[in-house]
């Protein structure tokens, strides 16, 4: 007869301080979700965890026109998607070089990069401002582009070291002899073996040019230029007393994130992990 024992103490109070952090982690989203089907009186009168007694669908209506989120969304989907593909690009052609092809001076084009990883990114903007200005970019797409893809690069050639060193060279080394140059190598030997490293860098990319406000606030002044984070500030400013309308412009926001994020966890987790443990 076998005794089943019980959790383990130190396992039941991992559980519980998991539990309250979720709660702590939910209870925002969870009213705020709550506040955009709400009328304002109904929000003011029943509180934020009352259930919204007729949805209103109208505050999402209002709010994508009134705070004009077609144009701000489009940007940000522009933006993001040409940073993340420049950055998945030019990282792993670093990457590759320091790792693979180790260049001259590849431990001083690593520490290159460390230190773009270190420096905060509101330090970047002073430079980059005047940079940009100097090549008359200020106010355009590339002022978007630029300072955040080559933050995004800098992290994505120390990120994707591990995963560079752990490809076997057989395979490498036999594509050479096949003919191929490094570039041919990089794209038909690296790149399929990166891909889970590559989806988890992606992912993160994704997350932070979406979400980024230092970069559209100091370099585009131009409305029809800024991106979501940036309309959802002004339409905070100017709708402070309507909750359910900044609530219904926060989701709007928030939720492809969101989405994201919970659609591609497991290549965030994998790609983390890839390179740790050599075969």
């Amino acid at each position: 007869m076998t005794v089943r024992k019980g959790p383990r103490p130190g396992r039941v109070v991992l559980y519980a301080f998991l539990v309250v952090v979720a709660a702590a982690t939910l209870a925002p989203l969870l009213t705020m979700t709550l506040a955009a089907f709400k009328g304002n009186m109904e929000l003011l009168n029943a509180g934020g965890f009352a259930l919204p007694r007729v949805p209103q669908w109208s505050n999402f209506e209002r709010a994508w026109t009134q705070g004009h989120f077609s144009t701000y969304f489009l940007n940000s989907v522009v933006v993001t998607l040409v940073v993340v593909t420049l950055g998945l690009f030019f990282s792993a052609l670093c990457s590759y070089a320091i790792n693979v092809i180790t260049v001259p001076l590849s431990r001083f084009w690593l520490g290159l990069f460390v230190l773009g990883i270190i420096f905060p990114e509101i330090a970047m903007m002073f430079p980059s401002y005047f940079n940009l200005r100097a090549l008359h970019l200020l106010n355009t797409y590339w002022a978007l582009i630029l300072p955040q893809a080559a933050l995004s690069i800098a992290f994505g050639t120390v990120f994707l070291m591990p995963a560079m060193k752990a490809m076997p060279r057989e395979l490498m080394e036999n594509a050479h002899l096949d003919g191929c140059d490094d570039l041919a190598v990089l794209r038909f030997v690296a790149f399929p073996l990166l891909k889970p490293a590559l989806a988890a860098l992606s992912v993160l990319f994704f997350l932070w040019t979406w979400n980024d406000f230092v970069v559209p606030n100091t370099l585009v002044s131009t409305d029809s230029l800024k991106t979501l984070p940036i309309g959802l500030m002004n339409y905070k400013q100017r709708y402070t007393t309507e909750i359910p309308l900044v609530a219904a412009g926060t989701l709007i926001v928030t939720v492809p994130v969101v989405l994201f994020y919970l659609f591609f966890q497991r290549q965030i987790i994998h790609g983390m992990t890839a390179g740790a443990l050599k075969e």
